[in-house]
């Protein structure tokens, strides 16, 4: 006897069926009759004993399939609904897909139990239509990414990023149905019923996450998981009679001036920004950002700066339970101590992180309004791929309202489509790195029309990986095509260099002229956000200076 290519003997046929029809009485008689702890023994008992099969029909499938959508994110393909691949994905790949996938689901729910041929079909129509269904998704979503999303669409992304809890509540709504503790439904509904009860739970499981998350940062299950794992978190820290602890991680945790600097060799930006959030939660009270501001404007002294526009990160420390206003007014005296006691001038730009939510990032504009008087602008930074400028569309068009600048990091490990968003579609101000607008020959003639500031930072690219040589940074090309380009220092406390360092090792790799070096020095005041006439009184120094 044959199917589906494999061939069983008679005899092997009815003692497979025989099995089978046991397994499914003692299925129907725990989740029919018995209590909580016999139907939770038996699921345990049920999920280990088919761990393989899921593995075999599920596993790997899934894992592929978690990787092709990394990779659509990580090559920044996904923000492009343009892109050729997407348009057979809608038309063709999500038909497919979703018709396999739901011809393989009414017959795994129509068929009567594992004796039922139907049953492996209905595996194996699923298996098949997944990937053309995972594919089908991507191109929808590169779709949805090209716009600025509705309402509704916003509101259900809030419950797509607490999974967890709505994964765990269509559990215990599955299991509240269907046994015999709960309302005792199984195996009494018909496929079309049972489909359409699994269809209203994800529903409602989604929708009332999503309400949560008006409220609340993150669903419950979300915020449980995040206080186990996330880095700083409580059990990570070694608290001292005061509070004042330290965080620590596996990755993190070091023992000697050796693995100190060891855990500062990069391989990409997500690593560094691992250490970035681990590292500033020693940073607690507002004397701990006056020591830290001060301490980076006494050593910018040291290179002869005279401006600074300097970035921080509020979500970073609010979300660890530091006050806006202790972050805020710590920096905001160092800066102006460091004008009276250095002869430092400086701007502060609040910067909103990429990888929360527009929703987030109003929120904190709104929480900030007391200090607004103090930022020149705004910006953008954290995990670039995969969090493309549009997703702050609205956040920004009202923070040029409330006439602020815009800074957007775009280009950096993103597409150049990310930075051709951050100029055309949000209107910034400055781009920061924006490297690889130096793939796209139309972006490079935006960017020399408009003159917008380009800020490179060399040691941070070769530290973070984005270059494995200082030889192929783009400056020399950006400044010969006439763009805005000058030379920052990023975070040069975790980079290796500060600004003069910088200056030194780019001009040494790229063999620099003189005239080069001195429009680099030009172009950080033209780009900046001084006035006009402050701009013409540093510009005349770096002549007289150039000319002596």
């Amino acid at each position: 006897m044959m199917y589906l290519g494999v061939t069983f003997a008679p005899e092997e046929m009815v003692a497979v069926t025989e099995e089978f029809a046991v397994a499914d009485a003692k299925a129907l008689e725990i989740f029919g009759s018995t209590g909580f702890a016999e139907t939770a023994a038996y699921r345990v008992s049920e999920y280990l004993s088919g761990f393989p099969f899921m593995i075999l029909f599920q596993g790997f499938g899934a894992f592929a399939f978690f990787l092709f959508g990394l990779a659509a994110v990580r090559s920044g393909i996904i923000a492009r609904a343009s892109a050729p691949i997407w348009k057979p994905a809608r038309r063709f790949a999500l038909p497919v897909g979703l018709l396999l996938s739901s011809a393989g689901g009414w017959l795994l729910v129509d068929s009567h139990g594992m004796t039922d041929p139907r049953m492996l079909l209905g595996l194996v129509l699923v298996t098949i239509g997944s990937p053309f269904s995972t594919f089908g998704y991507l191109g929808v979503i590169a779709k949805w990414a090209e716009g600025t999303p509705g309402p509704v669409t916003v509101f259900f992304a809030r419950g797509g990023t607490s999974s967890l809890t709505a994964y765990l509540m269509q559990g215990l709504i599955f299991s509240l149905l269907f046994t015999a503790y709960g309302f005792g439904y199984f195996a009494s509904l018909t496929a079309a019923q049972t489909i359409g009860v699994a269809f209203l739970t994800a529903l409602f499981s989604v929708a009332f996450v999503s309400l949560w998350r008006v409220k609340f940062q993150r669903g419950p299950m979300e915020a449980i998981l995040r206080n186990w794992t996330y880095l700083g978190a409580r059990q990570f820290r070694t608290g001292d009679d005061d509070g004042a602890g330290r965080a620590q991680s596996d990755r993190y945790s070091v023992q000697t001036l050796e693995e100190a600097k060891a855990a500062y060799d990069f391989n990409n930006l997500q690593e560094f920004l691992d250490l970035y959030y681990q590292g500033m939660n020693v940073l607690r009270t507002e004397q701990d950002f006056h020591d830290m501001t001060f301490a980076y404007l006494k050593r910018a002294k040291e290179d002869n700066v005279v401006h600074v526009e300097m970035f921080f990160d509020p979500q970073a420390h609010t979300e660890r339970g530091v006050a806006f206003g202790t972050v805020a007014d710590g920096i905001i005296s160092a800066l102006k101590r460091g004008e009276e006691e250095l002869g430092i001038t400086s701007e502060l730009i609040m910067s909103f992180l990429r990888h929360l939510s527009e929703e987030d990032g109003f929120a904190l504009l709104e929480e900030s309004a007391p200090w607004h008087d103090h930022f020149v602008g705004v910006g953008l930074d954290s995990s670039e791929v995969g969090h493309p400028p549009s997703k702050f569309q609205k956040l920004f068009a009202r923070c040029r309202e409330l006439g602020f600048k815009l800074c957007l990091h775009a280009g950096e490990e993103g597409p150049p489509e990310y930075v051709r968003e951050a100029l055309l579609d949000i209107g910034a101000d400055r781009i920061d790195h924006g490297n690889r607008a130096m793939e796209d020959a139309a972006l490079i003639a935006v960017l020399r029309d408009t003159q917008t500031p380009l800020t490179n930072c060399p040691l941070s690219n070769l530290s973070l990986c984005v270059l494995d040589d200082l030889r192929k940074s783009p400056v020399k090309r950006q400044l010969e095509e006439g763009l805005l380009v000058c030379v920052n220092s990023d975070d040069p406390a975790y980079f290796g260099g500060y600004i003069g360092q910088n200056y030194e090792a780019i001009t040494e790799a790229l063999d620099l002229s003189a005239d080069q070096i001195v429009q680099l020095a030009r172009n950080s005041f033209t780009g900046s956000f001084l006035s006009d006439a402050d701009k013409s009184r540093h510009l005349s120094e770096i002549d007289r200076v150039r000319d002596s």
